[in-house]
Formats: structure tokens, C-alpha cells, sequence
């Protein structure tokens, strides 16, 4: 269907995609699950903004101080002292004949059950 609409686009998106510009919120949002995938492997610290290359004064404009406002509140959450049972674990399920895949952000409960699914969320 989408051939036929525009066989260019559906050449640039599906056979040869371009590289895609990763906004500030979604570069943020990366940093902030880095740093919570850490912290659950027991490395993570406080990261300062100097610390983080990755993020430029022009994508935090607006916002200072966003990533540790992040942090403290996931640390004050109730996950913020526990350690999941798994973290970005990957998952594919079979609906009829369908099949859905995806990233987990965290599962945590204990080995016998019950299990919570986590999506962290970092945009408003």
C-alpha cells in the first residue's frame, strides 16, 4: 500500500531508511534509562551534567536540571531501592497470527511470582 502512495518514500523509509536525528527529548530519555539500567546492576551513581557528553547545553535549554529531577524521582519511587529481576529483556508474543516484539524496561516481583512490567517513562 505504501508503494503505492510514493514509491520514493517507501524506498528512503523500508529498503534504504536514513539515519534519524534523535531529539533532546529522546536522547534525555536514553540517558535516564542508561542510568536506571545501571543503578539495578548496583554501578550507577549521581550523575552531574558535565558527565554526560551526549547532551548538549542547547538540548537542556529550557529545562536545567531535567536528568537529575528524573533521577530523584525514580529514586524516591518504589523501584527506586529495589533491584529488578530482569531489565531491557527483549520479548516477542504470538497473537493468533500475529506476533508482537518489544523491549521490556524492567520486570520486578520475585522468581515465583507475581511480576510487575515496568515502561519507564521520561517525556510529560
Amino acid at each position: 500500500m505504501e508503494y503505492a502512495r510514493c514509491p520514493k518514500k517507501f524506498y528512503w523509509t523500508s529498503i534504504r531508511p536514513l539515519p534519524r536525528f534523535s531529539g533532546p527529548a529522546a536522547r534525555i530519555g536514553t540517558q535516564v534509562h542508561a542510568w536506571i539500567e545501571r543503578q539495578a546492576a548496583g554501578q550507577a551513581t549521581l550523575l552531574e551534567l558535565e558527565e554526560m557528553p551526549d547532551l548538549t547545553d542547547e538540548e537542556l535549554a529550557g529545562e536545567p536540571g531535567r536528568v537529575e529531577r528524573l533521577q530523584r524521582n525514580f529514586e524516591a519511587s518504589r523501584f527506586g531501592s529495589v533491584s529488578p529481576l530482569y531489565a531491557e529483556r527483549a520479548f516477542l508474543l504470538r497473537v493468533d497470527e500475529f506476533v508482537v516484539s518489544g523491549r521490556i524496561d524492567a520486570i520486578f516481583g520475585t522468581a515465583d511470582g507475581p511480576w510487575e512490567v515496568v515502561d519507564y517513562k521520561t517525556g510529560r
